[in-house]
C-alpha cells in the first residue's frame, strides 16, 4: 500500500502524543519561552501582516504572533494534530483574539491560496516533513513575492542536554535502539545546518541561512516535576515504550536524570543549556 506524505507523524501527533502535548501545553510553552522570543524578534512582524504558522501545535506561536500584530494582521496556524489544533482554538477563544484561524493540513500537500501571506514562522513545526524540499516549495507558493520565511529547529543532540541526558539513561537502562537516522522525520531532522541551507535552495527560495542560537530552556515546577516531565515527553519515553519498559525501569531511568540534571538545579529552578538553529529564507520577487 503506497503511504500518504507524512502518515506516520499524522498518526502520531493525533494518538497519544498529541493528548500528551495538550497535556502538557502550559510546560512545554514556559520551557520554551526564549525560542519563541527569537522567533519572534528575527520574523520582524508588521501591523496588518498575513502570517502563516507551520506546526502551530497547541497554538503558542499562532498567539502570540497575533498579539504583536495587533487588529490589523491575520494569522493562519496549520497542523496535522486535531488534539493539539482543538487546543488552540480554545485558547484563542478565550483570549478573544479574532485575527487567528487554524487549519487542519499537511503543510507538505495543502492546497494554500497563492500569494497569501508576508511571513512564514515555524517553532520546532517543519522538521518533520517526509519531503522537505517539496514542503517549503509548496509553503512558498503561499507567500508573497520577496516574503519571508523563519523557523527554528534544534541543533544537534550532544549540544541539547535537555534530549541527550534522558535518551543516554533511557538506553543504559534497556539497552541502546538501532541508531537513529539524524536527518530522517524528527525533532533533529535539521540539526545540519547546511543540509537545510541546501533544502531550502532547491526548494527555489532566496537569501536562505541557518545560524546556531544558544538559549536556556526553563521548565516550570519543582525539580522532581521537571525530572518527571523529562521522562515523560522525548527520547525517555520513546526508548521506554520501545524496550516494553517496566514500572522499575522507569524508576531507574527517574533516578539517573535526576542524578544528571542535577548539575542545572540552580537556586531552585531548571536552567538548561540548549542549542537552536535559526533559519531564514525570502520567496523571490
Amino acid at each position: 500500500m503506497t503511504r500518504l506524505p507524512n502518515e506516520i507523524e499524522a498518526a502520531a501527533w493525533n494518538a497519544e502524543r498529541g493528548q500528551e502535548w495538550v497535556r502538557r501545553q502550559a510546560t512545554l510553552d514556559a520551557l520554551m519561552a526564549e525560542v519563541l522570543d527569537l522567533l519572534l524578534d528575527a520574523a520582524d512582524l508588521k501591523p496588518g501582516e498575513a502570517i502563516l504558522d507551520i506546526g502551530c501545535g497547541a497554538g503558542a506561536t499562532t498567539l502570540a504572533a497575533a498579539q504583536r500584530l495587533g487588529a490589523g494582521g491575520s494569522v493562519l496556524g496549520v497542523d496535522l494534530s486535531v488534539p493539539l489544533l482543538d487546543h488552540a482554538v480554545a485558547r484563542a477563544e478565550a483570549l478573544g483574539l479574532e485575527t487567528i484561524d487554524f487549519h487542519l493540513a499537511d503543510a507538505q500537500t495543502h492546497p494554500f491560496k497563492v500569494a497569501r501571506f508576508d511571513r512564514m514562522i515555524s517553532r520546532f513545526g517543519v522538521m518533520f516533513f517526509d519531503d522537505p524540499t517539496t514542503a517549503f516549495r509548496n509553503i512558498s507558493r503561499a507567500l508573497r513575492p520577496g516574503a519571508r520565511l523563519v523557523f527554528a529547529a534544534w541543533s544537534r543532540p550532544d549540544l541539547n542536554p535537555w534530549f541527550a541526558i534522558p535518551a543516554r539513561v533511557a538506553t543504559s537502562v534497556l539497552g541502546p535502539l538501532e541508531a537513529p537516522d539524524l536527518a530522517a522525520p524528527g525533532p533533529m531532522a535539521f540539526h545540519d545546518i547546511e543540509r537545510v541551507v541546501g533544502i531550502l535552495r532547491a526548494a527555489g527560495l532566496a537569501d536562505c541561512s541557518g545560524a546556531a542560537r544558544q538559549i536556556v530552556l526553563t521548565p516550570p515546577g519543582s525539580f522532581d516535576e521537571v525530572v518527571e516531565f523529562v521522562v515523560s515527553v522525548g527520547p525517555a519515553s520513546r526508548v521506554i515504550a520501545a524496550r516494553g519498559g517496566t514500572e522499575a525501569d522507569r524508576a531507574a531511568i527517574l533516578e539517573g536524570c535526576r542524578a544528571e540534571l542535577e548539575d542545572f538545579h540552580i537556586d531552585g529552578r531548571v536552567l538548561v543549556p540548549a542549542s537552536v538553529n535559526l533559519f531564514q529564507a525570502r520567496r523571490p520577487g
